[in-house]
């Protein structure tokens, strides 16, 4: 074995001297490579992510109602308070110890649990520090933990998900995969996992073939038994999905956007009539104006975002609902689907602004309708296709079926 593995890295050092051979890059590096290296994403670092957002989120959640239901207790007494901050500071050491420290899959999943509930108990402080006098029930607070989430969420998912592995990643993914079987943590599952990785390399590349025989040589133990939640996450997930199908699915849901644009539409007249009466009154002032959008606060700015992003809703709202009568389904269900996200990443900032946690409601509820979209633009294309190629190709109804296309 090792005569084998230096035949792959001599050849390795030759297809580096040739950079015109497939697969391989000059010599010659960016300074910003040569220092931090070639960045590898990660096969589980999509799901590592939404992880960690998931804990922060219910941290904040779970801090906050505990807070409301033992009035506000703090831990220490007297001039003593620690505040739950150190304690997030203290979790979000924790975290990168251990992805400093070991390199085992399993350590990257605790690190991101206990990361993200380290900075749950960190950004659930932002009022202290954001305002002059430390308020921890500062007004915005949550518009902004809200919107450092997205941020978050957007940029990972914007690093994470943007295209497919290159061929270095997926090697690297695959050789940590392989790397499982050292400590007999490796699993016929994770084996065909990193195989399936392997499919997508370069064969130009030796050291494919050589990873390859590894993995179909290397003891593995038995896929493990998935647990009970995950075994009825998945039940509750094909039994959805194969509703989305029915007729009355689509009704519902063309029912509920229905009802949301007239809702906008009422909301958005409303705060027209109230600024109308403002502008036409004897004593017109700016005052009376910002008081007839804010609701009586007179220096609140929410009241305009959320005057100017709920008319760029309605007026998405409506044109799907216009869609949906002349033209196709499925572009109605994109102009909806536009609406909603203008909705969760704009509207829901200054809904958190004004009503901090009675916000929540209205965020699950929304994406919960776009779950629901989703699957209805899915089996809309699905139907489309059907037309188009026949019936007898495709799958059966309700199946989900994930295809991956080769790269141009």
């Amino acid at each position: 074995m090792g005569d084998e593995w230096a035949t792959v890295i001599e050849s390795r050092a030759d297809l580096a001297k040739d950079p015109g051979r497939r697969g391989r890059r000059q010599l010659k590096t960016p300074y910003a490579h040569r220092l931090l290296g070639s960045p590898i994403r990660s096969v589980d670092g999509k799901a590592m992510t939404e992880l960690f957002l998931v804990c922060a989120v219910a941290t904040v959640l779970a801090i906050r109602l505990f807070l409301v239901g033992t009035g506000y207790s703090q831990f220490g007494g007297g001039e003593l308070h620690i505040a739950h901050l150190l304690w997030g500071g203290a979790l979000l050491a924790v975290a990168v110890l251990l992805s400093l420290s070991l390199i085992t899959r399993a350590s990257r999943w605790v690190a991101a649990f206990l990361g993200g509930v380290g900075f749950g108990l960190f950004i659930d402080e932002i009022g202290k520090f954001v305002t002059s006098d430390y308020d921890y029930f500062f007004q915005p607070t949550f518009a902004l933990i809200y919107v450092a989430l997205v941020l978050i969420w957007l940029a990972t998912r914007a690093v994470l998900t943007r295209k497919r592995f290159t061929h270095a990643e997926a090697v690297a993914n695959a050789l940590d995969l392989l790397k499982e079987a050292a400590s007999r943590d490796l699993n016929e599952d994770e084996r065909a996992r990193a195989l399936a990785l392997l499919d997508q390399t370069s064969p130009d590349d030796p050291l494919v073939e050589q990873v390859r025989v590894l993995l179909r040589e290397v003891a593995a133990a038995p896929a493990p038994r998935r647990r009970a939640a995950i075994r009825l996450s998945r039940r509750l997930r094909d039994w959805y999905w194969r509703r989305t199908t029915k007729r009355w699915f689509t009704v519902l849901v063309t029912g509920i956007f229905v009802v949301l644009t007239l809702a906008s539409l009422s909301h958005v007249a409303q705060l027209g009539r109230g600024i109308a009466d403002a502008i036409n009154a004897p004593d017109r002032t700016f005052s009376a104006l910002n008081a007839a959008v804010n609701g009586g606060d007179n220096i609140a700015f929410s009241g305009w975002a959320t005057l100017a992003s709920g008319s760029i809703v309605a007026v998405l709202y409506a044109v799907g609902i216009y869609k949906l009568i002349r033209t196709s389904r499925l572009d109605a269900y994109r102009w909806f689907d536009w609406g909603l996200l203008v909705s969760i990443f704009v509207v829901q900032v200054f809904e958190f602004a004004d009503q901090e946690l009675g916000a929540v409601g209205t965020l699950i509820f929304n994406l919960v309708v776009l779950a629901m979209l989703r699957a209805m633009m899915a089996e809309e294309r699905r139907r489309e296709r059907t037309a188009e190629i026949g019936p007898s190709t495709l799958p059966a109804r309700g199946v989900r079926v994930e295809i991956a296309l080769p790269q141009p």
